[in-house]
């Protein structure tokens, strides 16, 4: 049975923002939970480790002090889970709501796989899957403040356009990324986008399309 690592956020995590947040939806609304399930269905049983975070971002993960260094927690997170067939990462979405540049938020996510690829922690040879993040914001002149509180304004961002444009754009980056590391790529902003309660989290519908989504894309080579 392949052991598949989802390292991801709070959208990987399964975080309800309804009610104020804190929640977490059950198993059966998580994507990597539902994508496991789906993928037993059509008779490809997997171990699908849920290894989201609310509130990751490649940046705190590969530098715990943000631009600086310490403690690889990317690393330490991986070898806990070693040794697996796959890692699934999605992550970025958080990284948005930075002041960083989609530049910058890709090649962070650039140097997280090559440190994947290069690490004793795989069954055989690395595999990996890069998932862009769903969509997130609106194309609206909005106030982003009104959905996220005092978080956005604080890092430059007023209205919700700002992060769908910049969700968009990463997305087109990952793309790129994907290809230039030769990994197979999968656009969750294609099948998902963030809830109208804060439009960054998924519904409990989403991550349910969003598991099946990812089941039908992978069966062909895990």
């Amino acid at each position: 049975m392949k052991k598949i690592i989802c390292y991801g956020d709070s959208n990987t995590y399964g975080y309800d923002p309804r009610n104020g947040g804190g929640d977490r939806y059950d198993k059966n609304h998580r994507w990597p939970e539902v994508m496991a399930s789906a993928l037993a269905d059509m008779g490809q049983k997997v171990e699908a480790v849920n290894s989201g975070f609310p509130g990751r971002t490649l940046s705190t993960v590969l530098f715990p002090d943000y631009y600086g260094n310490g403690t690889d927690l990317f690393s330490t997170s991986m070898k806990g889970q070693a040794p697996f067939d796959w890692l699934f990462v999605m992550l970025g979405s958080n990284d948005c709501l930075r002041p960083d540049s989609v530049e910058q938020i890709t090649a962070r996510m650039a140097e997280l796989i090559h440190k994947a690829k290069r690490a004793p922690w795989w069954c055989e040879s690395p595999q990996i899957l890069l998932l862009a993040p769903p969509q997130i914001g609106k194309m609206t002149d909005q106030r982003s403040d009104d959905y996220l509180g005092g978080y956005c304004a604080a890092l430059g961002e007023t209205t919700l356009a700002g992060f769908f444009q910049k969700s968009k754009a990463l997305r087109a980056a990952y793309r790129t990324l994907a290809e230039k590391e030769q990994v197979p790529f999968f656009d969750a902003g294609e099948i998902v986008q963030g809830c109208s309660v804060d439009y960054i989290h998924l519904t409990e519908d989403s991550q349910r399309q969003l598991g099946k989504a990812v089941a039908r894309y992978v069966k062909p080579f895990i």
